[in-house]
């Protein structure tokens, strides 16, 4: 994951096509080692494509997973729609509070042994 984030900060920056000396020099900026292997795979893998339309595709199949946080790509999920359209539910009436009884007792509530 860190190799792929290096590589998307290098595209944010506007380079198209990250060089591995560039993945390199962002994950040692931030204190980490690179693996050679795993970055010239995951060069490989991404040569000639674009990052834009994989994070698209990608939360488009995302979305039908579903789930409690949106779906990704700010699809709304049925629960998020049932419960837009639910009617609110009615002022719960407070309960009747009876008052204690309290029970006399000589030690003031000081027992220290029960």
């Amino acid at each position: 994951m860190r190799h792929l984030a290096a590589y998307l900060l290098l595209v944010l920056a506007g380079k198209a096509n990250p060089t591995a000396a560039e993945i390199k020099a962002v994950l040692s900026a931030a204190g980490i080692e690179g693996d050679d292997a795993r970055i010239a795979s995951l060069i490989a893998e991404l040569a000639g494509k674009d990052v834009n339309a994989l994070i698209t595709e990608g939360n488009a199949q995302l979305a039908k997973f579903g789930g409690g946080g949106g779906g990704g790509g700010g699809a709304v999920t049925a629960p998020a729609a049932a419960a837009a359209g639910a009617k609110p539910a009615e002022a719960a009436k407070p309960a009747e509070v009876k008052p204690e009884e309290k029970e006399e007792s000589g030690s003031m509530g000081l027992d220290l042994f029960g």
